[in-house]
Parts: structure tokens; sequence; C-alpha cells
């Protein structure tokens, strides 16, 4: 149990069933410095891996994408029907507009964490909401006014105005009174004012989202969604984005060819923040002309075509 936000490095299993279908979520950013990285990684697994595998699709969102509120890796296959959290955070209120700060600038302790949230749980009770602590930035939640409704990606939420990304629906109501309960009840708690005594960021809000990483322990084997390269994405840290790119190379990207080389379907979906590149094994025959046709790929010109 860790922490932080729910996106632990995912590792290569050791289970008996190798990765078969790989979502890396992160793989290339709109960030410059992330792009100007990604021009020099040295990705031998999935160079090998990208002329092996034929480019099946692509998808890259818009205005009409549906539920755009979740990131691409969450949208796709190998991550669906997940849990719902709470991620207690800092809005920044200035003139007009909300703004979420990252949850993990404001520092949050378990001890911390676990108070707010006892102070919080009658609230929750009242509108018929179960919620679990797991972490000091992820609370289980459950509750029937979740069912079908659409929540933003905390991803999507960092740093924007969080009024841009608030579920409209009619059943989601008391998660909006409840933020608004939230920001009067605790603004005093002793956590805020110890906090606030220390010129640390106070806890004045919470998001509700849904989040791949819920889906390694619960699903198949064969499929990951990797998460490993989403910190440092978010903190726009090149080195480190690079130095998880190494090593995501080495494990799951490894596991997946290996597959690959054991005859079995096999499936790579590389994931920015708007767009979707998804590569497929073809047949044997197939892939023998399809090879004499194309030019050779470059893990560089792949990860440059998600942010294109």
């Amino acid at each position: 149990m860790t922490n932080g936000l729910p996106s632990p490095p995912t590792q290569a299993k050791q289970a008996p069933a190798a990765v078969q279908h790989l979502v890396i979520a992160y793989a290339a950013s709109v960030s410059p410095k992330l792009q100007k990285a990604a021009e020099s990684l040295h990705l031998p697994n999935l160079q090998t891996l990208l002329n092996k595998m034929p480019f099946h699709k692509g998808f890259k969102d818009g205005p009409d994408t549906p539920n755009l509120g979740l990131m691409p890796h969450e949208r796709a296959g190998a991550v669906q029907g997940l849990a719902v959290c709470l991620t207690p955070c800092h809005w920044q209120i200035g003139m007009g507009h909300v703004v979420m700060l990252n949850p993990l600038q404001v520092q949050l302790s378990q001890a911390e964490s676990h108070d707010l949230l006892q102070a919080m749980q009658p609230y929750f009770a009242q509108d018929g909401i179960e919620v679990v602590y797991e972490s000091a930035l992820v609370w289980r939640a459950a509750g029937s006014l979740f069912q079908n409704l659409e929540l933003a990606s905390l991803d999507r939420v960092i740093g924007m105005d969080v009024t841009d990304w608030m579920p409209q629906a009619p059943q989601a109501a008391p998660l909006r009174r409840l933020q608004s309960e939230m920001q009067m009840l605790i603004y005093n708690h002793p956590v805020n004012n110890e906090r606030s005594a220390q010129g640390r960021w106070t806890v004045n809000s919470f998001w509700v989202h849904r989040t791949a990483a819920q889906s390694s322990a619960s699903g198949p084997a064969s499929e990951q969604c990797a998460l490993d390269l989403r910190e440092a994405a978010l903190n726009e840290d090149p080195q480190a984005w690079c130095a998880a790119w190494q090593q995501l190379d080495a494990g799951l990207c490894g596991e997946l060819l290996q597959s690959l080389a054991n005859n079995l379907e096999v499936s790579l979906v590389l994931c920015s923040e708007n767009n979707t590149r998804h590569y497929q094994a073809a047949p044997d025959g197939w892939r023998t002309w399809w090879h004499a046709l194309r030019p050779r790929p470059s893990v560089a010109r792949e990860l440059k075509a998600l942010i294109d």
C-alpha cells in the first residue's frame, strides 16, 4: 500500500500466463521536454515489437469522442469495468475559475488522510456511498449513484478548471453537494489548521474518478495496463520518464516479445494524452508480404505519431 495516486509501476508478472495484450500509458506526451527526450530513446524490445507487429489502427480524441473524460489508456480494451476512487485534493480558487493542484504536490500523509476521511464518512453514508481507505490519495468508493456515471480522469483535470470536467448528469448532484459540504466541513479541521500553520497546501475538496491501475490486480494475467511513465510525464521530468521507459522496455515489452515468439495472440497499444496507436501480430504469411512492402518503423517516429 502506498501514499500516492493509484498508479504503481507495473512489474512483469511471475504468473504462468505471460503478458499478451499490453497498453502503455503516456508512451508519448505533448510536453516539449518529453518530445525532445523521446528522440534519443533506445528501446530495443519495443523496436523489435514494432518490426514484427503491423500498425493496426489509431484513434485521436476530439469533441465528439465518447466519454472524453477518460484518458486513452483508460478506454483501452484491457482496462474496462473499473471501480470508483475519491482523491482528496486542493482546489485553487481564482477569479471565475477553480483549478485543481496535482494531488501529489499536496503531500498528504496517511494519518492526515485517515483523519479527513473519518470526518467525511457520515456525509458519504447519508448518500449511500461506502468509502474505504486504501492510501493517502485513494479512497475506494461504491454506491448506486456511480452506476453508468461518466467521470473525468484525474489526469484530465490536474491543472485545469474543474468546472469543465464536473459530471453534469442529474444523478451527480449529490457528489457536487458533497464537494461543497467538504469545503465547509474541513476548512477548520485540525489537519488543515496544522498544514496552514506550516505553510502547506490544505485539502479543500475531493475528485471522483475511475482509474486503470485497478485493472492490474483483477484482470486477466495476460492483459496489462502499464502506468510506469505516468508520474514522470505529469511532472514533465524527461530523465525520470526515459528511465521508466528503459525499465518498461526491459520488463513488460520483453515479456510481450516472448509471447510473440511463442506464437501467442499479441497486441500492443501505445497512448499519449489524446491519441492511441494499436499494433497487432499478423499471420506469418501476411507478415512476410507486409515486411517486404513497408518502410522499417522506428520508435521515434511511432512515438511522434502519437502527438501529431
